[in-house]
């Protein structure tokens, strides 16, 4: 390789050791309130973060805000100790989280949901700054989010502004969120394309199998709409590992949920799902499948920590790890705010 980012890698290896334990964990779970999370939380390397958050806001909403505040602070960070050649590659990866708050924009304004409410979903960690977001956010319509978007010419503006008057004449959201996530996706294999290094090849490794799990997702939450399986099939996004169009052609055709699994059978994701759906079948909450399948994709990232030392597969298993735990501690913290027994908050997190 000509890029050394031995340097990025060894820090990211050292503060590995500062990720909580299920010990810790578990001491937030038996935490009588959010209060008491909060309080333990400003006893760990989160407490500047933590502090800042409640400068802004009191109680559960500050916790949450401060835990945003050390997610991008990370990002910025880990970006400041990679070389040049290869922030192009870290950039591509971190635009996934302009996707997630488009989409929470999207779907804000989709069903009418307060500005203030919108805004506190966000996690500015790619491009688009907390004070884009929030002008985006304050825009009358997705017409006006979409307009907005492409005077700034942001390339994120093409698919939402192809698919827009479909939208308009059937108000089917999932049609803008996929059409989103497909355009990204493809705009990564392209940006990637030429001449693949190691670097480029995990990255693309790690996007194939999110696509799978992307292309699983989309299947059950169409389910929803009750969605003709013709339909479905049109939101197809290309580029997986394990989930080739046909056979996300025959899983739109399954009528229930746990006949999905046996499908399966000869990908990686059998196991994961099928313990998504026991949870789903208990709750009914889609998102305990998703989050199943998080924890695969989690694992497999963190096995990159024991890849080659010179590559950037210990920077991208760091920055997954960091999401997933500020993840936990968001789960926590409502669970607690909600009055969530201690078995159900635990069955949500995901520790590795």
């Amino acid at each position: 390789m000509t890029v050394d980012i031995g340097y990025a890698n060894a820090r990211a290896r050292a503060r590995r050791s500062y990720f909580f334990t299920p010990a810790f964990y578990q001491e937030l779970l038996q935490a009588y309130d959010e209060e008491e999370i909060i309080a333990k939380l400003l006893k760990t390397h989160y407490r500047s973060s933590i502090e800042q958050g409640l400068i802004r806001a009191s109680g559960i909403k500050g916790a949450e805000e401060g835990l945003k505040i050390e997610f991008v602070r990370e990002v910025r960070e880990i970006r400041s100790w990679i070389p040049p050649a290869l922030q192009k590659i870290f950039d591509l990866v971190i635009e996934r989280w302009d996707i997630f708050n488009l989409k929470a924009i999207l779907r804000g304004k989709h069903f009418g949901a307060a500005e203030e409410e919108i805004i506190e979903s966000f996690f500015p960690a790619g491009h688009l700054s907390q004070r884009v977001l929030e002008f985006l956010a304050r825009q009358a319509s997705i017409r006006e989010v979409i307009d907005a978007l492409a005077t700034w010419g942001s390339h994120l503006a093409r698919p939402l502004t192809e698919n827009f008057k479909e939208y308009a004449e059937n108000r089917n959201l999932a049609l803008l969120e996929l059409s989103l996530d497909r355009y990204y996706y493809q705009y990564v294999f392209t940006r990637l394309r030429r001449k693949r290094d190691l670097n480029q090849q995990l990255t693309v490794e790690m996007i194939r199998r999110e696509i799978d799990i992307v292309n699983l997702m989309t299947i059950l939450k169409t389910r929803r709409e009750k969605l003709d399986s013709e339909k479905v099939k049109e939101f197809f996004i290309p580029g997986g590992k394990f989930i080739s169009e046909d056979h996300f052609a025959k899983l739109t055709e399954v009528r229930e949920v746990e006949d999905i699994n046996p499908l399966l059978e000869k990908t990686p994701y059998r196991i994961p799902f099928e313990v998504g759906i026991k949870e789903f079948l208990k709750t009914d909450l889609v998102s305990m499948i998703e989050r199943k399948m998080e924890e695969y994709m989690l694992k497999k990232l963190i096995g990159l920590f024991k890849a080659d030392p010179l590559s950037m597969a210990i920077i991208i298993a760091y920055l997954w790890s960091k999401y997933n735990e500020i993840v936990n501690l968001r789960i926590i913290l409502r669970g607690k705010a909600v009055g969530m027994n201690e078995e159900a908050i635990r069955e949500a997190l995901v520790v590795v």
